[in-house]
């Protein structure tokens, strides 16, 4: 899911994937700092408009996964 996720919302720049992976409590802490649903959302609206042309490689090895209690914590390198 994680790897799948960064590919059709970060690499494809397809915004409506995001409803699709990442519920509205999503949470996503990446080189210290928070992302969530929204400045996701506003981050890539800004990429696509300043340069609709943007390819993004994601290489993703997964170091960690728990599920408890139906939440997901991922801990990957990029």
């Amino acid at each position: 899911m994680v790897i799948e996720s960064f590919e059709e919302i970060w690499s494809k720049l397809n915004l409506e994937n995001i409803e699709k992976y990442y519920t509205k409590d999503f949470s996503l802490l990446e080189n210290g700092a928070i992302w969530n649903t929204e400045n996701i959302l506003n981050h890539l609206k800004d990429i696509k408009l300043r340069n609709p042309n943007t390819k993004q490689l994601n290489v993703i090895k997964i170091a960690d996964l728990k599920i408890p209690n139906k939440v997901a914590w991922v801990i990957y390198h990029c």
